[in-house]
């Protein structure tokens, strides 16, 4: 009788915790990730500034092109490179010696401003509207402990024109990564999906835009080269079949301007390594190409030379899709510029 009872308690116990996993865990009405946190309004998104004590990422959307310029700004607060150890001077016993401590890193501040990638423009779209998994009601303290939102470091802070709000970032959520958020005003908690955070966290290396054109090389079938010395321009042939495709002297298609040929393919290769405020020092443009499509404008490219922070010379280029000067990896661009004057002498 004893031993029935106690099944039959432990089986209303069981149940009891199962019904209540349950009602803690179920999706909200109208299915997964339905819940809008920030109505960002007819306006749309202005920015998504992610921050906590190290690091500072925003995503704003800027004016241009059809649907405005995903752009980023990020600060990051990280340790100085390590500097080789300074040659002992000779025999040293001191006590001073002896009981010194090695000096703490130095910490410096590195702040980048860049066009975004589609990765940006995902991140700006995922809070035009602003969407939760799924909203909590009635927590408690010791249930906002677990999600971590008792003393958090990390906020994340949305505005459109219709003004904004600010979150607390919480812990993760067991199982599936995604995070618990608590708006600071109203003092709900949601639950959002992991890459909603990732990705602008990660953003001081993850959104910025590399490539300097958006069009595709076969798109394109002209690349007009500007420079002081001379202009050129150059015809894609075969640009649809890429194994046979080739660029040649509009007087003479049969046959590819080979100097031209491989020259054109470095320009359209270069990707920014590091954008850069406004024109940098010393800056000398060496050449502008031009590229079209049956006549229609599909985008320029320039590449040149400027001085960087120790005087060096150092490769750069711009484009209207990168809006910005950017650096540029230093061997393909050093071929674009010293291969220039081949190419228009061709």
């Amino acid at each position: 009788m004893r031993w029935t009872s106690i099944g039959i308690y432990g089986g209303l116990l069981i149940a009891a915790l199962i019904a209540s996993y349950l009602t803690w865990t179920h999706e909200p009405p109208g299915g997964k990730g339905d819940v809008v946190v920030f109505d960002t309004g007819a306006g749309g998104l202005q920015a998504v500034v992610y921050e906590e004590p190290d690091l500072r990422v925003q995503v704003e959307l800027r004016e241009g092109g059809d649907d405005g310029v995903c752009w980023g700004t990020t600060r990051r607060v990280k340790d100085a490179p390590k500097k080789p150890p300074m040659p002992p001077r000779g025999d040293d016993d001191s006590a001073e010696a002896e009981e010194s401590e090695p000096a703490e890193p130095e910490r410096i501040t590195e702040h980048k401003s860049f066009r975004g990638n589609e990765t940006c423009d995902k991140v700006a779209d995922r809070f035009a509207p602003m969407k939760a998994l799924r909203e909590f009601e009635e927590v408690t303290e010791e249930k906002l402990a677990e999600m971590e939102l008792v003393e958090t470091e990390a906020t994340l802070e949305v505005t459109s024109d219709k003004g904004g709000k600010t979150f607390d970032i919480g812990g993760r959520a067991y199982g599936s990564n995604d995070y618990y958020l608590r708006e600071r005003e109203a003092g709900t908690v949601y639950l959002v999906e992991s890459r909603m955070i990732g990705d602008i966290k990660g953003g001081h290396n993850r959104l910025m835009e590399r490539s300097l054109q958006a069009f595709k090389v076969e798109e394109i079938d002209r690349a007009v080269l500007q420079a002081e010395t001379g202009a050129r321009e150059f015809q894609q042939m075969n640009r649809d079949d890429r194994k046979a495709a080739f660029w040649a002297d509009p007087a003479d298609t049969t046959r590819a301007a080979d100097a031209a040929d491989a020259w054109i393919a470095k320009v359209i290769r270069l990707r920014a390594t590091d954008y850069l405020e406004g024109d940098p020092e010393g800056l000398q443009t060496a050449v502008r190409v031009g590229f079209t499509d049956a006549g229609r404008d599909m985008g320029w490219i320039e590449v040149g030379t400027a001085l960087g922070d120790d005087g060096e010379t150092i490769y750069v280029a711009r484009s209207g899709h990168s809006v910005a000067w950017v650096t540029v990896s230093e061997h393909t661009a050093a071929d674009v510029v010293e291969g220039l004057a081949e190419v228009i002498e061709s």
